[in-house]
């Protein structure tokens, strides 16, 4: 009876045990949902100097002070994409993003005397693709600054560590907890806030206001034709998802994805290549639409052709 009992015991705790386990999981994947994945801890830290970061002339594209007056108001969970958390400004005027550390960081294990003597070849392999995941991030973050910063409205990058803001970045995440970072150790990107394409090219469509539409459509060629008349390619130029307005201008959202490449086919291929998403998308809206994209591409195509190199 006396071994029964404590069998019982035992049991009981280990059940506790479970249970308190279980909670605690329950708890941390439910904070974790609502809060979309954010934690200050998750985010990039500003490393040590690198020079491949530093945009040519400044990494400012608008007033300095500006950009520090900014920097000084809180900022508002927006989103969470891929490769970044996404802050919205007070004023609706920026967004700031916070690139996510499980991408571009090592895991602490990599740093382990002990683990890593285990595992070299492995801890190695880790270190070489967290680098060259950053190296591809970090590249076309510079690209949008350098190259088009009217298509990503991208005015401020701080990818390496500084000591001139001398302040914290205040932000509050989606359920209003406040946290607060680093501006100088902590590395962002900051762009001007858009709207979304889609929603307003449908509202066109509804209303029937079609020459509206193809203009904006006209603008979305001459989108693709700068690029490619500065061999700037992008596997992510979907109009429901990544692309926006600011004004007149169309802009992409997600800045991760630029590469500079020689065209090897012409112009014309590669900016029908890159509306593909378009003319997906157009099929499901107005098919009509496709051909007339299709000609404004070509027109625009054989101009950029015909003229003179600089």
């Amino acid at each position: 009876m006396e071994s029964y009992k404590r069998m019982s015991i035992r049991i009981r705790y280990s059940l506790y045990f479970v249970l308190f386990i279980t909670v605690g999981f329950g708890i941390s994947t439910g904070c974790d949902k609502l809060t979309r994945g954010f934690r200050a801890a998750n985010i990039t830290k500003a490393s040590s100097f690198d020079s491949r970061w530093e945009p040519q002339g400044s990494c400012f594209l608008e007033d300095p002070l500006e950009i520090e007056k900014a920097l000084s108001s809180p900022f508002y969970f927006l989103d969470t994409g891929g490769s970044a958390y996404v802050f919205r400004s007070a004023d609706d005027k920026y967004v700031i993003k916070f690139f996510k550390a499980h991408r571009l960081c090592p895991p602490t294990w990599t740093s382990s005397k002990l683990l890593t003597s285990l595992l070299p070849l492995g801890a190695q392999h880790v270190i070489n693709r967290k680098e060259y995941q950053k190296t591809l991030q970090f590249s076309s973050y510079r690209l949008s600054l350098e190259a088009i910063p009217n298509q990503t409205g991208t005015i401020y990058l701080h990818l390496n560590p500084t000591t001139h803001h001398k302040k914290n970045i205040t932000l509050y995440d989606n359920i209003g907890v406040k946290h607060t970072v680093s501006a100088d150790q902590t590395a962002f990107v900051m762009q001007k806030k858009a709207i979304r394409f889609a929603p307003y090219f449908k509202k066109l469509l509804a209303k029937n206001e079609m020459e509206e539409a193809k203009a904006l459509l006209t603008t979305f060629a001459g989108f693709l034709k700068e690029r490619a008349d500065k061999g700037i390619r992008d596997g992510d130029i979907t109009p429901r998802n990544n692309l926006g307005m600011i004004g007149h201008s169309l802009v992409i959202f997600d800045i991760d994805q630029l590469r500079t490449k020689n065209l090897s086919a012409t112009k014309l291929e590669h900016m029908l290549k890159d509306s593909k998403e378009m003319f997906l998308w157009l099929k499901n809206k107005n098919p009509g639409l496709i051909t007339y994209l299709k000609d404004e591409i070509a027109r625009l195509a054989d101009e950029s052709e015909a003229a003179p190199n600089e």
